[in-house]
């Protein structure tokens, strides 16, 4: 009979972790709010209650951020940066909002002008007008 200590023993391998690089790119940078020419939505008194109302995950206010800001927003701080805009700084950013808001569909586009207190009558381009001629600069 042998003994335990006699017996060869294997060698055992170093574990190789995997690690993943995650690319730099899709690292968001931080959202500048910069002041318009109007009144911040907040300010305005039917426009904050239905931001209120509204739930931050809802289309509606996902596409008008979008429209404000070139981005949809994270659910943590869509109604946040609603609140703060008061219009556009630059001719351009008005360009891709009114391009923005032209997309979307009817349904959509009259939660938003109800969102921002406006009539909500009128075919798709009659609410898309109202709504980018509102949006450059914010209600006063």
């Amino acid at each position: 009979v042998r003994a335990m200590s006699q017996r060869p023993t294997r060698e055992r391998k170093a574990v190789e972790r995997l690690t993943t690089v995650e690319p730099s790119s899709k690292e968001e940078e931080e959202l500048v709010i910069k002041d318009g020419p109007g009144t911040k939505l907040g300010e305005i008194g039917n426009v904050e209650f239905k931001l209120q109302k509204s739930l931050a995950t809802s289309e509606e206010l996902r596409a008008l951020h979008r429209a404000c800001y070139g981005r949809p927003g994270n659910k943590n701080t869509v109604k946040k940066n609603l609140r703060k805009f008061s219009g556009f700084s630059e001719e351009d950013q008005a360009v891709k909002a009114k391009g923005v808001i032209e997309r979307l569909n009817v349904k959509v586009a009259k939660k938003l002008l109800e969102v921002c207190d406006l009539p909500l009558t009128g075919t798709k381009q009659e609410c898309s007008d109202r709504l980018g001629g509102v949006l450059p600069e914010a209600p006063r």
